[in-house]
């Protein structure tokens, strides 16, 4: 029988009380803040994306330094594709057809290959953004370095523990 929703409640109020039940906000808080930092300070049109990419990265399990390597990795094979179809200047009902088999890959991707899901997901993210006009390259460029800063700054955090705890 699943909990209730006053039973899930009580648990997460619950686990308020150790150092445990602050974990996630203390690995996300630090680099989110630098990520917002360097986004003001980077004036660009799309600049959440640095603290979107720390948002995505930085998990409650502990697994950020594989995610962050893999949605790296992904982006930049992403940034390719985008960059190509860009390049290639698609009539209307081809961006149609390939947001829709890209739409249709995501689920599929997303549990069996994190990287193959970012890959996936970095031109489809682009191209909804600038569905109705020709995203240029600079695009693809911001969201290619927006996403490794915010994959650098979601590793730290994981980095220190790891290092903290061996020593």
């Amino acid at each position: 029988m699943a909990p209730t929703y006053r039973q899930l409640w009580q648990r997460w109020w619950g686990s308020l009380r150790r150092l445990e039940g602050w974990r996630y906000a203390i690995n996300l808080v630090p680099p989110l803040a630098i990520a917002t930092a360097i986004g003001g300070w980077w004036h660009h049109e799309r600049s959440y994306w640095i603290a979107l990419a720390v948002v995505i990265v930085v998990r409650r399990r502990g697994d950020s330094l594989l995610r962050a390597t893999q949605r790296c990795l992904g982006t930049c094979a992403g940034v390719l594709i985008g960059a190509a179809l860009i390049l290639w200047v698609p009539p209307s009902w081809a961006i149609v057809a390939v947001v829709t088999v890209l739409a249709g890959l995501r689920p599929l991707l997303k549990e069996r290959n994190y990287a193959a899901y970012a890959m996936i997901m970095t031109p489809l993210v682009v191209l909804l953004l600038d569905l109705g006009r020709t995203p240029d390259l600079s695009t693809i460029g911001y969201r290619l370095i927006d996403t490794v800063l915010g994959c650098l700054l979601a590793i730290i955090p994981t980095l220190v523990l790891r290092r903290r705890d061996v020593a």
